[in-house]
């Protein structure tokens, strides 16, 4: 997830890394967020886990890559019983 956040982000920009954690909840809940000012319209939100999809704007960080990130990341939160 900070890998996509840092690939992702427009130049001069930075990343905020946030984490929270709430022991008093059952269970406890740990909250990682990573964010980047990459903006993702509303609609295509629905569509970033699946595999091999790809934002219809053109590749303006010349990235690349499988299109699988993200669908990776959500179902390694699944196995550790968690979500995205």
């Amino acid at each position: 997830m900070f890998n996509n956040a840092y690939k992702y982000k427009p130049a001069g920009d930075e990343i905020v890394l946030t984490v929270r954690h709430n022991s008093s909840e059952a269970p406890a809940k740990t909250i990682i967020t990573t964010s980047n000012s990459a903006d993702i319209s509303g609609t295509e939100l629905p569509r970033i886990f699946e595999k091999f999809y790809r934002l219809p704007n053109p590749d303006i960080w010349n990235q690349g890559g499988s299109r699988l990130g993200l669908s990776i990341i959500q179902k390694l939160a699944e196995q550790l019983q968690g979500n995205i």
